[in-house]
């Protein structure tokens, strides 16, 4: 039996992976204005909420997570998710991905992850804590429907598989 541990690595070399059918993830850091200054990075515009008004965020132009850091994914339905709002991408890394994200999330807590797909930001999420279990979740509003998480995550690679529905 494998044992995933998490681990984030910023790594010079990363590469950005593509899938089969052509679309990328990538899990960078958000930079500061300081940290752009002295850091090869990328703007995006973004907005957390829709109808918001987008707003530029420096990112990390290495990712230090790509498609090939992840073994697989597992959908819940939104129906069976706690918000009852939006579907929840469960992300599950593969040992070295599981390795980087540990790494990253425990030299980076109270900082913030873009997660990127295609050039375009998904979510940001904020690290409070290492992530050394070799998987996590996000939720994004670019993501609201069953469908669009299934089809999103069979564009990038990989089977779109369901959670079983928990028991109560």
């Amino acid at each position: 039996m494998k044992k995933i541990i998490v681990v984030l690595l910023l790594s010079l070399f990363a590469a950005t992976v593509v899938s089969a059918k052509g679309k990328t993830i990538q899990f960078s850091l958000v930079l500061t204005q300081e940290e752009a200054q002295k850091t090869a990075h990328k703007k995006y515009l973004f907005a957390n909420k829709p109808g918001k008004k987008a707003e530029e965020i420096l990112v990390n132009k290495d990712a230090f997570l790509t498609n090939a850091d992840i073994s697989a994914f597992k959908i819940t339905k939104k129906e069976d998710a706690r918000n009852k709002i939006l579907p929840v991408l469960n992300i599950l890394f593969t040992d070295q991905g599981s390795q980087k994200l540990a790494e990253i999330t425990t030299a980076n807590t109270k900082r913030q992850i873009a997660i990127i797909v295609d050039n375009e930001v998904y979510e940001t999420v904020f690290i409070l804590f290492p992530l050394v279990k070799g998987y996590t979740q996000i939720t994004s509003w670019k993501i609201d429907t069953n469908e669009k998480a299934a089809s999103l995550v069979k564009d990038l690679g990989f089977d779109p598989a369901f959670r079983a529905k928990p028991e109560k």
